[in-house]
C-alpha cells in the first residue's frame, strides 16, 4: 500500500469501524461486510485487494449505510 487511504466497514450489528492507513500498513475486512476505501492523501494511492472466497455473504445495505454507530462520514457516502 502506498499513499494515504481512509478505509472502513460496517458490521452486521451496524457498528462502523474505520482507520486512516499510510504506506506499508494493512487492513482486514471481514467477509461479506459493507466496506469502502477513499484516498485522503494529496497524491495518488495504491492498494492491493484479495478475496478468500467466491461466496462473499450478504448484508442489508440501508441499515449498514445509514444506521451505523458511529455514522459513516458524509464524504464517504457521496
Amino acid at each position: 500500500m502506498k499513499g494515504k487511504l481512509l478505509v472502513g466497514f460496517v458490521t452486521i450489528g451496524n457498528m462502523f469501524y474505520s482507520k486512516v492507513l499510510t504506506t506499508g500498513q494493512m487492513f482486514v475486512i471481514p467477509q461479506g461486510l459493507v466496506h469502502f476505501r477513499k484516498n485522503v492523501g494529496e497524491g495518488k494511492a495504491l492498494a492491493f485487494t484479495t478475496f478468500n472466497s467466491h461466496m462473499p455473504g450478504a448484508v442489508v445495505l440501508p441499515f449498514a449505510l445509514f444506521a451505523s454507530t458511529p455514522p459513516i462520514p458524509n464524504g464517504v457516502l457521496t
